[in-house]
């Protein structure tokens, strides 16, 4: 599966060191690598989530030489996908205040299983199709699972991770004085 991750920018009428400062009073201070937990789903799926402290501030993680920090979920709110915010804020050239670019990408250890389905899917649907050139209308079925094997996997990750995304952002802008700018398109 393809790496998940998307780029913001934001500016800020704040200097780097009061955003900074700011930062530090909505974030709970945790060790990088954030840990993970084992979590069973509504849907009885185990996954490895973040662990995110008991805290009454809404991020947890470091603000250090490197910003990275994610939102304190808790319960039902967390998925495998739920990014974590990387920050690199600097002077505004234009202006007094700042340029922030934010990273969100999910734990590097969160995993989708996409690539095991994809190939268990693959070889349902290859191994249905013979029947299904010869008039088996069962063998439908077949194709059609094995399609989901290679599909859905990704697809779930991706919709997770957006949904997770933009809660983050929400949260992050509503935290901090932050004006938005256009997603860019090339990635950076």
């Amino acid at each position: 599966m393809a790496t998940i991750e998307e780029h913001r920018r934001y500016t800020s009428e704040l200097t780097p060191s009061e955003l900074r400062e700011t930062l530090a009073e909505v974030v709970e201070p945790v060790d990088w690598p954030f840990p993970l937990v084992f979590k069973l789903s509504g849907g009885g799926i185990v996954s490895r989530v973040m662990d995110a402290p008991k805290t009454d501030r809404p991020f947890f993680g470091q603000i250090e030489e490197r910003i990275r920090f994610a939102v304190a979920s808790r319960g039902n709110e967390v998925t495998a996908f739920q990014p974590i915010l990387r920050l690199t804020i600097e002077p505004d050239a234009d202006n007094a205040g700042s340029v922030v670019q934010v990273r969100l990408r999910p734990h590097g250890e969160s995993r989708s299983f996409a690539g095991l389905f994809a190939v268990f899917g693959g070889t349902i649907a290859i191994a249905a199709l013979p029947a299904l050139f010869n008039g088996e209308p069962i063998a439908l079925i077949g194709v059609i699972v094995g399609l989901l094997g290679i599909f859905f996997p990704p697809l779930r990750a991706r919709l997770s991770f957006q949904a997770d995304r933009d809660r983050a952002l929400d949260a992050l802008t509503s935290h901090l004085p932050l004006t938005a700018h256009p997603p860019s398109t090339d990635g950076a």
